[in-house]
């Protein structure tokens, strides 16, 4: 089956997420479970596109744990924890393509 380029972007999104994190982001967040992800300022780097389409589309919100203490003025290596949480949107779309 063929995807839409926005579900492939999707996916594709979630498997990033998956892999960083070691655990099954995708199944927590589709079982609408937050999530918590503790990453560097170089995965933020990396990662940051990604996350942002999630928030913009409105699929998932996407929060730094520490609002207190920006994100580019930490090392490299210090773990900085971003909150997942999801939003009805998000799994609404498989859902009607499965119906």
């Amino acid at each position: 089956m063929l995807l839409s380029i926005y579900d492939y972007k999707i996916e594709k999104t979630l498997k990033k997420l998956n892999h960083l994190a070691e655990a099954p982001v995708d199944k927590r967040l589709k079982s609408n479970l937050p999530f918590t992800l503790y990453i560097t300022s170089a995965q933020k780097e990396w990662l940051e596109p990604y996350m942002t389409f999630l928030h913009n589309e409105k699929l998932v919100y996407v929060s730094l744990m520490r609002e207190d203490h920006p994100l580019e003025g930490r090392s490299q290596d210090e773990l900085v924890p971003v909150r997942l949480v999801p939003l009805p949107g998000l799994w609404a779309s498989n859902e009607q393509k499965k119906a």
